[in-house]
This record gives C-alpha cells, sequence and structure tokens, in this order.
C-alpha cells in the first residue's frame, strides 16, 4: 500500500482515525425491510437485536456477528443486507414511486432492491460484467421484485437513444476501493496509486455517461467505496467544471458525516466516523425541466396477457426470451442483446407453466417445519393440498412453488436454491 497515507493526507485531522479504523473488523450492518414480505413489527419480534436505523426508510442496524443472511427471512426475500455506509447514497437519492431509474453498476444488487423497494415504475439495473448481471439478477428474483430490469451492456453504445430517459441515476462507481481492506485482505494488497489512476478513468467516462442519459431536472448520486481525491472530491470538481448543466447538491447532515471544504455538499461516511465500510457520495441536480423520453427500443407489448390473466397479471407487459415469458408492470426497454432479466421470469414454454418467480401469485398452503426443511432440501412432500400448483409458505414466509398431485406436492424449487437449512434458521 505504497503511497496510502499521502494519498490521504487532505483528510488533515481525519486521516490517522480513518487508517486506524481501517485495521479494525466491520462492527455493524444494515437490514433493508420488504414490507411486502414482513411487517416492522414482525421484523423486530423474528431478530430482538435489531436496531431501527435513523436515516434509511425500512432499514434494521444489527452487530455484525448476527448472520441473517442464513435465515429464512433472507431467503424468501423479506430482507436485502448491506453495508450501513453502502445504504445511504440511494437515501439520498429519494427515490419516488413511478420514477424511472437507472442503477449504472449494479451489482451485486443491494443498491438497486433498495431503489426498486421505494416503487418507482422501473429500475433498469445494469452490470457490464455478464457473470456479475447474472449474481445481480439472482438477487433481484430472491426478493422477487417485479420492476426491475436488468441488463449487461454498454448504454453509452446506444448514443443520442438513451439521452434524457431517467429521472434518477445510480452511479456506484468502480473504484479503487480502500473501504473493502477490513473485509477483502486482496483488496488491501492491490491497491496502489495506479490503481487509482485508472479507475479515475473509468469513473470519468461513466460519468460522462450517466450525465447525458439523465433528463434535465433529474438527480444522481455519483459514489465511491475510495477515499482518494482523485476519484471523489477531484472527479467531481472536474465533472462540474465542464458541465455547467449540473450543481452538487446538499443532503440532510448528520453528526457522523464528514465534508471537506473543497466540495461542502459531498458526503464521507468515513468508518471512524460512521459505522460501516466507508462511502464517499455527492447529489449532482441536473438544471431544467422536461419529462423523460424514451428510447425507440421501448414498446408495450401484452401477447400473453391471456396466459397471465390466472395470477393477476394480465396488465402486464410481457417479454420472450430463452423459451419464458417475461412480464413487467410497465413496457421496458427493448434491447437488441444484453437483457438477462426482464422484470418476473413469469411463465415456461411450451405449456406456460409458472416460474418460481411467480410463487408471490400462486395460491397458498401453508407447511409444517418438517414439511418446510424437507421442501427446502428439494424432497417432494405428502400433502392433501388442492390440485394444481401452489406457493408454499412457512411462518408466514413463501418459500417457492410446488405442484400438487394426488396428495403430493412436486418440488418445483430450482435446484441452485436447495439447501438443507436447520431449525433455528427458519426465522
Amino acid at each position: 500500500m505504497n503511497g496510502l497515507g499521502d494519498s490521504l493526507a487532505y483528510l488533515g485531522e481525519e486521516k490517522d482515525p480513518l487508517l486506524k479504523a481501517l485495521e479494525e473488523p466491520v462492527s455493524e450492518k444494515i437490514a433493508i425491510l420488504n414490507e411486502s414480505k414482513l411487517s416492522a413489527e414482525e421484523l423486530l419480534r423474528r431478530f430482538p437485536f435489531l436496531t431501527k436505523d435513523s436515516l434509511i426508510e425500512n432499514g434494521f442496524r444489527y452487530p455484525a456477528s448476527h448472520h441473517l443472511g442464513k435465515t429464512l427471512s433472507y431467503f424468501a426475500g423479506a430482507i436485502s443486507i448491506q453495508d450501513p455506509s453502502s445504504a445511504l447514497p440511494v437515501h439520498f437519492l429519494d427515490v419516488s414511486p413511478g420514477e424511472l431509474v437507472l442503477d449504472c453498476c449494479a451489482a451485486p444488487g443491494g443498491k438497486t432492491i433498495q431503489a426498486a423497494l421505494r416503487k418507482p415504475a422501473l429500475v433498469l439495473a445494469n452490470d457490464l460484467s455478464h457473470p456479475r448481471a447474472l449474481e445481480l439478477s439472482s438477487n433481484i428474483e430472491r426478493m422477487a421484485l417485479a420492476n426491475v430490469q436488468v441488463l449487461s451492456k454498454n448504454l453509452t453504445a446506444y448514443g443520442p437513444d438513451m439521452h434524457g430517459v431517467f429521472d434518477k441515476i445510480i452511479l456506484d462507481a468502480p473504484c479503487s476501493g480502500q473501504a473493502m481492506f477490513r473485509k477483502n485482505a486482496l483488496a488491501k494488497a492491490d491497491w496502489s496509486l495506479g490503481k487509482v489512476e485508472a479507475c479515475a478513468t473509468i469513473q470519468k467516462e461513466l460519468l460522462e455517461g450517466a450525465s447525458l442519459m439523465l433528463r434535465p431536472g433529474g438527480t444522481m448520486v455519483y459514489s465511491t467505496c475510495s477515499f482518494s481525491y482523485e476519484e471523489d472530491i477531484g472527479m467531481i470538481k472536474s465533472f462540474l467544471a465542464s458541465h455547467p448543466e449540473f450543481r452538487p447538491v446538499p443532503v440532510q447532515d448528520d453528526p457522523r458525516f464528514y465534508h471537506h471544504p473543497d466540495l461542502p455538499e459531498a458526503v464521507y461516511l468515513l468508518p471512524s466516523r460512521f459505522p460501516g465500510e466507508g462511502q464517499f457520495c455527492c447529489m449532482l441536480k441536473k438544471e431544467g425541466q422536461a419529462a423523460p423520453r424514451f428510447p425507440v427500443e421501448r414498446k408495450t407489448d401484452h401477447q400473453y396477457a391471456d396466459e397471465l390473466a390466472p395470477y393477476g397479471l394480465n396488465n402486464y407487459c410481457t417479454y420472450l426470451s430463452d423459451r419464458y415469458v417475461y412480464a413487467l408492470p410497465i413496457p421496458g426497454f427493448r434491447f437488441s442483446s444484453g437483457i438477462v432479466k426482464y422484470g418476473l421470469q413469469a411463465l415456461s414454454l411450451p405449456r406456460f407453466e409458472p416460474c418460481h418467480n411467480l410463487r408471490e401469485y400462486l395460491p397458498k398452503v401453508e407447511l409444517s417445519l418438517e414439511e418446510a426443511l424437507a421442501y427446502l432440501h428439494g424432497e417432494q412432500i405428502a400433502h392433501p393440498a388442492p390440485s394444481g400448483f401452489l406457493s408454499l409458505t412457512y411462518n408466514g414466509l413463501v418459500l417457492g412453488t410446488g405442484k400438487s398431485v394426488h396428495g403430493q406436492i412436486k418440488n418445483r424449487l430450482p435446484k441452485g436454491l436447495r439447501r438443507k437449512f436447520v431449525a433455528s434458521d427458519l426465522i
């Protein structure tokens, strides 16, 4: 880590406490509640060690020593888990119902999920890395979110067709990652001033592209998990110098935030001050006022309305890909390539049978503890349920789908999701 101390010298008296904090383990995480699956009261009953966060909507802090990712509540999409500081950018962005949102570098999906739970019309979640986009898609599926389209594409290649499309943009840019030092030894070993410079080049390109895709009057949040001046304040100041149509926007302040005098509107979430791994973020407002405009690829298609009608989705827009019918509550973007997930993966062809993602839209059957454990392990269950496709639940949480035939429920939980839970995890 040659030069790390020197690169942080601009932080003044904040530098040494920050360097010390980067040597200490992360102490807290935050769970973002999906209220469509659990109430806040029920979440606190299941996990009494949670504490309501003072800033994040539906956010609940907890000690990092607890492993909520192993619980049924996480498996069933009732909660999403983030680092507390990484949850702040979307909080600052304040996504509203009905808006069009772009998450530029979205994997693994925490910010996308957080934005989608605010009920925008659509979140287009893009990651240029296809393997990372698949991971992102998996996390969206776990949460059963219908209003997200996942893409793996260089959006700037579309040129003017994508200009002025989005109300809000999340740009959590690839960075040199000093905030990752505490949980990833490789990140620490890989850091260098050369990496900072390389990341700054990428960040500049991403900012340029995102600025074009934001509509006049829209807002973008730029964030990194770096503390380097070149990737943070320097990046924003350089961008503003060549983009007079943008201005930095201050956010509601908190004593735990650090503001540097060179860009006081921006926020540093330093782990020496704010529990979490760390983050830099700055809100950028585009001057003017205009409604979002849509590229030519976007169109309405209700081709499979009759097949979706039994699930109450006949008004959804559909898209056929890889032998599946996908469904979105509004028209999505019709790209010629790169689509990973187009809303809900709803029906499988040729029989139009419901997929795992329709588990929230099927008749529900509650399982016993023993039946739930068997189902999650991939086993068939003897059960006097009515014939047909069913949503199987335990303790009020939807586990997945099954097909009841002659007193047996055939297991339709995707093989990649099957695992051996123990009874204590089914909370």
